[in-house]
């Protein structure tokens, strides 16, 4: 652990390093089942089509939107997380079943985002990726 004084110099000296939060967790209880309006469950019906989860990914848009960098920029060097064995086989399941079902497809970027899998309450993977810097 590290006191916000000290972090504070640090930040001030321009040191790089890793911030880590850690939070505890609880077993979520169970929220009480709120009833739909029937006004609202009426428009959810008529409208249905809507309001249905996507099946893959969007359609392919007239202009395609891009970061422009400066010339002789290079994305940085960072080496992709390590991941065991264990995890190894259910990710390459999970990505393969995302873009199986259209959801994510292969990309050319020399950009990356990291990605972790977690396990859910009931012993199955999730797998999480983040776009952020």
């Amino acid at each position: 652990m590290i006191q916000a004084i000290k972090l504070e110099k640090m930040l001030k000296k321009k040191v790089m390093g890793c911030m880590i939060q850690v939070n505890l967790l609880t077993e979520e209880e169970e929220s009480p089942v709120i009833p739909i309006d029937t006004e609202v469950e009426e428009i959810l019906i008529q409208y249905n089509d809507v309001f249905q989860e996507p099946q893959g990914l969007p359609p392919k848009r007239e202009c395609d939107h891009a970061i422009h960098l400066k010339s002789g920029a290079e994305p940085p060097n960072v080496r992709p997380y390590k991941v065991p064995h264990y995890k190894r086989e259910a990710m390459e399941s999970l990505i393969k079943q995302l873009m199986e079902n259209n959801e994510i497809r292969k990309s050319i970027s020399p950009y990356s985002s990291p990605a972790v899998l977690v396990r859910k309450k009931d012993g199955s993977w999730r797998l999480l990726w983040t776009t952020e810097s």
